[in-house]
């Protein structure tokens, strides 16, 4: 009782319990007790067998996996790495990442993610391997067909034929009155052959409780048109279906009360539901029922489960299924949405911490013209940082990127080194990494602010004063913050700590109003490389 779940079934119920009588008493008491013991703490044991509708959710949990998993992959890992790289704060390689092993590895994720569809699609039907729903075992098509073919026999030698395994509800005398009964029916004008059955109709049984199935199987195993009564002798009800005789459906065969098809009070405290009275009254409407030109049939009754069939589940990849492979592929997109919604949080506190690069426009206002070292280093970290992540492997960069790139590396071989530049190369760093990733960028811009070169990109170039005790003039591209007031230009001038002299002045930076591709030509130069 304790160790085998409802659904066990009484073969299974039987075999456990003729292993509990050949054990001994002491190991069966223990083996009871500890079976017990376990019903109280974990309640009744689980299900041995699943539903239909377990099944549907097994298929579409199956459908969900095998489109879900795989897309997640495709979406999340690629975007996470991506993020990951790009985080604020994130540490920056200076070295130049080759392209070649990317290409070769590219298709390494699309065929994870098929391989990962295949295992669970080849998974699944081991993991969800039940095949049946119930522990009946599967009826035989004799079985099934015992009983109608008992009853066909029977009708076959007597129009009036009552189930040996029922109780008996006509004697002798009834039997005989309904015979001659339908005996003259038959022999009346437009009559025809009048069949009763006189047979149970249960759910566990062939007909599934359903009379109409019932004397439609019944008729078509006979073969033989007319009228066919079924009579259950347990409950009392009575049916009558016409099969191709030429009877008005209106008559009073097709209007009987309810007291002879269902019986009354008096019919339902009778051992035989007096069937034998309620009968006679059916053969006498059926008497008083005009006769037609036209026969008639009923439809076909509804369709039946098939009982050699009804426990079986229907297949994995069948049902839910299909629309379980779509809505997979919705949640992979969700799953992304959600991802995409928690790294952008994270992004932005990340950012309190390890702010990004100032945008182009907002770089003339923000921009000091005495900058500190340290401003200069933390400016550059975060410049080439940027760059490192903006230009990744290379692959997309065009030639104007790629040199700009090569110049910056050249001057910042390391993070931790920048404490170490002198400001000049800091500040030549902050522009190389602004310049490469304005290129990145598609921006054709090739010159910055000549006034200030954390600035930004240049608009023009225009003869300017850049000291308010100094008459000359010089040759300079503007921002346009500068060009929109020139007279603020000597206050605006960049001045390199410590002793606060231009920028230009320094021989590296000298080449700096004329232009990156100068610049870059200049650190070369100055690290001896061509």
């Amino acid at each position: 009782n304790y160790e085998l779940p409802f659904d066990a079934g009484p073969l299974r119920s039987f075999e456990r319990f003729v292993e509990a009588v050949t054990e001994d008493d002491d190991k069966a008491a223990a083996r009871a007790e500890a079976a017990r013991d376990k019903y109280d703490a974990d309640g009744e044991p689980a299900d041995l067998y699943i539903g239909p509708s377990d099944r549907d959710n097994q298929s579409f949990l199956t459908g969900m996996a095998i489109t879900g998993v795989p897309l997640a992959m495709l979406l999340l890992i690629p975007y996470v790495r991506r993020w990951w790289r790009r985080r604020p704060g994130a540490p920056v390689s200076f070295t130049k990442r080759p392209s070649t092993p990317r290409r070769r590895t590219r298709w390494l994720l699309p065929l994870a993610a098929a391989a990962t569809a295949v295992a669970i699609a080849a998974t699944a039907p081991h993991v969800y391997d039940q095949t049946t729903s119930s522990a009946s075992p599967r009826p035989r098509a004799i079985d099934l067909n015992a009983r109608i073919d008992r009853v066909v026999e029977g009708l076959a030698q007597d129009p009036v034929y009552q189930d040996p395994e029922s109780p008996r509800a006509l004697d002798r005398t009834q039997l005989t009155q309904l015979q001659a009964r339908i005996e003259k029916f038959s022999a009346s004008k437009g009559g025809g052959p009048v069949f009763m059955a006189l047979v149970p109709q249960l759910y566990e049984d062939e007909s599934g409780s359903d009379e109409e199935y019932f004397a439609y199987a019944v008729h078509d195993k006979l073969g033989k048109d007319g009228v066919y009564i079924v009579a259950d002798p347990l409950d009392g009800y009575i049916n009558v279906f016409n099969y191709g005789l030429g009877l008005d459906s209106y008559g009073p065969l097709y209007d009987l009360p309810e007291s002879v098809t269902y019986g009354d009070e008096k019919s339902d405290t009778a051992d035989d539901h007096l069937l034998g009275e309620r009968l006679t009254t059916v053969m006498t409407a059926l008497d008083k029922t005009e006769r037609t030109d036209e026969p008639t049939t009923p439809g076909d009754p509804y369709s039946l489960t098939d009982p050699i069939t009804e426990d079986e589940l229907n297949p994995l990849f069948y049902g839910d299924f299909w629309p379980g492979l779509f809505v997979g592929a919705l949640a992979a997109g969700a799953v992304l949405a959600l991802v995409a919604t928690a790294l952008g949080i994270v992004r932005k506190s990340l950012l309190r911490r390890n702010p990004e690069p100032l945008q182009p426009s907002a770089l003339p206002t923000a921009s000091p013209a005495m900058p500190t070292k340290p401003y200069l280093q933390d400016t550059a970290r975060i410049e080439l940082r940027a760059m490192t992540r903006e230009f990744g492997t290379g692959e997309t960069a065009d030639t104007r990127a790629r040199n700009r790139y090569d110049a910056t590396m050249l001057l910042a071989t390391d993070e931790e080194t920048l404490a170490e530049l002198a400001p000049a190369t800091l500040t030549a760093v902050i522009v190389l990494a602004r310049a490469t990733r304005a290129a990145l960028t598609g921006d054709v811009s090739t010159l910055c602010c000549g006034v200030n070169p954390l600035h930004g990109p240049a608009k023009t170039r225009r003869h300017v004063r850049t000291s308010s005790v100094e008459t000359r003039r010089r040759m300079l591209p503007l921002c346009p913050v500068c060009l929109d007031d020139p007279h603020k230009i000597p206050a605006r001038l960049l001045k390199l700590p410590p002793n606060g002299l231009p920028y230009y002045e320094d021989e590296l930076l000298s080449a700096v109003p004329e232009g990156f591709t100068k610049l870059g030509r200049k650190v070369r130069e100055a690290t001896n490389v061509r």
